[in-house]
């Protein structure tokens, strides 16, 4: 609606007319409403008494019987609403939110209408200071207003907002409201049964009419990277206004709604309506394209559910027509069972696998992992041309070439030449990959999520497979499945290609952004619960399972993902020697590898059938498509990248590389390069006990458990931008960095330093687990070399030592006094060299010892200490000594002074195969000394 509709809806709320009949209704001090009984369903009058403008009168607005039609689901009453608020505070605390306390003001409620008709109507209510509107009220007012426009009401309602959670607190029977919804993501909504809301009319029938409200939320119908209000604004052409251009301001007026509404109501106005009008404008039009491609009534709660209806709607409509539950591996069955509620027997349908293939769904669901996600480098990179890409259309195309698998002819493997040209297989196997591998490819789970190791055992599918032969990975099935597939009669392929081309032939940005969520969305239901993720139940007020989608198998979940890491980490280990991948997130990469040595890289045989998938599907076989270009990037941990320097294209969004690794910028920062810069900057002045404030809102489930409103909570939260050590580090030196902004002063300096694979996964947890353990007592970020060399060193002195004697290193001076006893029992004995120094009293040998370091170190030698270390208790135990650097320092002193001093018969030793994280820092670090050659200079 325009300026001008505004105005005439203004000048109609406040004249009555004959339709619907308002009278003036003076406020009461105290007055209370009669209480319903709404166990079992909401129940109100046909009549509502609103303030439509601030400090104004309260009218009865109303709508009779006859208004009401009794008209097919289909034609339904779309009512956008949305309210404006302000909280009294910026943040609560937890106390407070368990207390009750955690409450909003609200300023405005207010709602777009769109009838099954076309005609659409509007309104805005007021309440007074500290009360509420009862849901009820709400859409009894907003009824009325379509009552006096002569339309007439159909029986369902679909109550629409964006991030509705924010909104449907603010109602003063939520309590009645909530429970009847499901969360979906943080978001509320009503399943396939609706809000029931019985009305009574005062026109002496005692009968109701039952109308039925499905409530919806217009975030969960939004296309990924488009999920804001002025997003999908923009989609339908209709762009949310902006209190004020200059952003500080816009911020204070939002955070002031009531002043603002106050001294300037018909700007308020205008504002507040078109956050409504966008919602309603927005689901219709959804809705409009969901009925026309799928023939049915409503659009499901969330836009990744309309992807897997039109692609079951295919298969049952394809020639020959398919069965969507024989497809997944299923079949109906019907079975009589007991009833203990009814003490009778009834029907029971279900869909279970079929039984030979539940034999070995358990296994296959261990195959299924997700994207690969690894940091390459630690710190800043040098400065190039860096490349962010990503596969085009990655999971929609490894869906597009999965054939039809013969589900009865499921078999297990008995070796990997069994294997026939067309089968899908998923296996567990042993693996060895040659030790100059760059990046190996076989994912092996952890509880920090999957790596890559040199060797180990992987459970996976038969793409990476493929992969690992092609480099040179020795192979020993343990384990493994193989099912016919026909390559003739791909199941997803259809569905993928009519949706991008769809997408393709859009008319309209909504129409575009709709067909490219339809195709990218329907990857995720293939592996919907196949493993433990829960939600909060409204209803069981406890976490619940999220269940199976209608086309959830692991056999598809496992045999995508693989696909797609097999591409990936093909292009990966063919680029060139002298080139590097900085990071690798899901389906794509940051690298410096120029455009004609990518050329090269995604020349290998599974990126070939990736390009071919995209040819047939789209006409393009082009396998990448460039997101970023910079000139400098900082990488800190998986899914953690900045940029320094920023690329040089004109789009401002391009010239950053920016995932926060969970790290929340403030609100204040709304543009990307503001984002980039807070992170960055955070980077290079955090320490251990840097303590950043987020920005969170009241859950669900505080809503619901402690009656709180959307209100804002702070929490104090340390942050880690250290390396997950996901890979092992390599060649490690210092770097200065230049134009680091907001810092000031000069350039920064700081640690740097490249990767190679683990040999295994258990070395990985080795380190994970003690790089835990020293974080946590030491507080020590890793910003310079001597930060990486206390860890190292730390690291290598807990491998070395026996069981049982790392206490030596729990307490203060522990370890300097374990050396002082082995030393002085060693001399007793005349062993580890001391043989030629017996000459010397038990004082002079304790002096001297002092003088070596230890009375520096603050464990001095006292003659007892000597003498007793000859009583036959006391026997010397080589290599009983832990090797820290305070008692290295003491022994280099140790064999200045005596020189006959064998120290490598007091020091433990670590195993010959044990990890050395210090030679990371013997080495020279690539991106300080280019000078050495490629082989090593580039090995990451």
């Amino acid at each position: 609606m325009d300026d001008e509709d505004f105005v005439e809806l203004e000048e109609e709320e406040t004249e009555p007319d004959d339709a619907a009949p308002e009278k003036p209704k003076v406020d009461e001090p105290g007055s209370k409403k009669p209480k319903v009984d709404q166990s079992a369903f909401l129940a109100t009058s046909n009549t509502a008494s609103i303030r439509n403008k601030p400090n104004g009168r309260r009218f009865d607005y109303f709508f009779p019987r006859t208004m009401v039609k009794d008209v097919k689901r289909s034609e339904f009453l779309v009512l956008g609403f949305d309210t404006e608020y302000q909280s009294p505070k910026e943040t609560f605390e937890n106390e407070e939110i368990k207390e009750g306390k955690a409450k909003y003001e609200v300023v405005s409620y207010q709602f777009h209408a769109i009838n099954s008709n076309g005609v659409e109507w509007c309104g805005l209510a007021i309440p007074k200071d500290g009360e509420r509107l009862s849901l009820t009220e709400f859409i009894v007012y907003a009824l009325s207003l379509g009552a006096r426009k002569k339309q007439q009401i159909p029986k369902t309602i679909i109550l629409v907002a964006h991030y509705n959670r924010a909104d449907l607190p603010a109602f003063d029977d939520r309590k009645q409201i909530l429970w009847r919804l499901q969360n979906v993501r943080s978001s509320l909504v009503s399943a396939s049964a609706p809000v029931p809301l019985k009305v009574s009319f005062d026109d002496g029938d005692e009968k109701t009419v039952d109308i039925s409200v499905y409530v919806r939320d217009t975030i969960l119908l939004a296309p990924a990277g488009r999920k804001s209000l002025a997003e999908i604004g923009k989609l339908i052409e209709r762009e949310k206004i902006k209190l004020s251009d200059d952003d500080e301001e816009e911020l204070h007026w939002k955070k002031n709604m009531k002043v603002f509404r106050n001294i300037d109501w018909e700007a308020f106005r205008e504002y507040a309506l078109i956050d409504a009008e966008i919602s309603a404008k927005y689901f219709l039009k959804l809705t409009q394209m969901y009925q026309d491609v799928t023939g049915e009534d409503f659009v499901p709660n969330a836009l990744s559910s309309i992807g897997m209806k039109l692609l079951v709607k295919g298969w049952k409509q394809e020639e020959p027509k398919r069965d969507p539950v024989e497809l997944v591996g299923k079949e109906q069955v019907t079975e009589v069972v007991w009833n203990e509620k009814t003490q009778g027997f009834k029907k029971w349908k279900h869909t279970p696998y079929l039984e030979e293939l539940s034999w070995f769904v358990d296994f296959v669901t261990e195959c299924y992992h997700g994207g690969r996600n690894e940091q390459l480098w630690f710190g800043p990179s040098f400065e190039d041309d860096w490349y962010d890409y990503d596969l085009a259309g990655a999971y929609p195309t490894a869906m597009a070439t999965i054939g039809r698998l013969d589900w009865r002819s499921i078999r297990p493997l008995g070796a990997l030449n069994d294997l026939q040209d067309d089968d899908a297989a998923f296996v567990c196997v042993d693996f060895k990959f040659p030790d100059d591998t760059r990046y190996p490819t076989l994912p092996v789970r952890t509880q920090n999520g999957i790596i890559f190791p040199l060797a180990g055992r992987s459970y996976c599918a038969r793409p990476e497979i493929e992969l690992a032969r092609q480099l040179g990975c020795r192979l020993i099935l343990k384990n493994g499945v193989a099912v016919s597939q026909d390559q003739d009669d791909k199941v997803f392929f259809n569905f993928i290609k009519e949706t991008i081309q769809k997408r393709d032939e859009a008319p309209t940005k909504i129409e575009n952004a709709f067909w490219k969520e339809l195709t990218n969305s329907c990857y995720g239901k293939t592996a919907q619960g196949l493993r433990e993720k829960r939600v909060f139940s409204l209803r069981k007020r406890r976490g619940e399972r999220i269940g199976e989608s209608a086309i959830s198998n692991p056999f598809y979940a496992s045999y995508i993902t693989s696909f797609v890491r097999a591409v990936v980490g093909e292009i990966m280990n063919r680029i060139p020697a002298d080139k590097m991948v900085f990071s690798v997130t899901t389906d794509g990469f940051l690298t410096n590898a120029s455009e004609q040595d990518m050329e090269i890289a995604k020349s290998g045989p599974i990126s070939k059938r990736f390009s071919d998938a995209r040819d047939a599907l789209k006409g393009d076989p082009e396998v990448l498509s460039e997101k970023h270009r910079v000139r400098q990037v900082l990488g800190w941990r998986t899914r953690g990248q900045a940029t320094i320097k920023p690329g040089d294209e004109t789009v401002k969004s391009e010239r950053y590389v920016l995932a926060k690794a969970g790290i929340k910028a403030p609100v204040h920062c709304t543009e990307v390069h503001e984002q980039n810069d807070y992170i960055t900057e955070l980077f290079f002045r955090r320490n251990a006990e840097h303590k950043i404030e987020l920005d969170y809102f009241t859950s669900v489930r505080e809503m619901l458990l402690w009656n709180a409103d959307l209100v804002g909570k702070k929490a104090r939260k340390h942050i880690s931008m250290e390396y997950d050590f996901k890979r092992k580090p390599y060649a490690a030196g210092m770097t200065e960095v230049e134009g680091v902004k907001p810092l000031a002063g000069g350039p920064k300096p700081h640690l740097v330093f490249s990767t190679e694979p683990w040999k295994s996964a258990a070395e990985f947890k080795q380190v994970r687990s003690v790089w835990n353990d020293f974080y946590g007592k030491t507080k020590i970020c890793l910003k310079t070399t001597n930060d990486l060399a206390e860890f190292a060193d730390f690291f290598d002195t807990a491998s070395s030592l026996a069981p049982g004697m790392g206490r030596y290193m729990r307490s203060k001076n522990g370890d300097i006094r374990r050396l002082k006893r082995d030393v002085c029992r060693a001399f007793k004995r005349g062993l580890a060299g001391f043989a030629a120094y017996q000459a010397l009293t038990a004082k002079e040998f304790a002096a001297a010892l002092d003088e070596t370091g230890f009375l520096a170190a603050g464990e001095p030698v006292k003659v007892s200490d000597v003498t007793n270390a000859a009583k036959a208790n006391a026997p010397f135990t080589r290599n009983s000594t832990p090797p820290t650097r305070p008692v290295k320092k003491i022994v280099e002193s140790l064999k200045a002074r005596f020189p006959e001093f064998d120290e490598l018969e007091i020091l433990a030793a670590p195993p010959p195969d044990a990890i050395r994280l210090y030679e990371a820092l013997r080495r020279s670090c690539p991106f300080v000394d280019r000078t050495q050659p490629t082989s090593e200079r580039w090995r990451e």
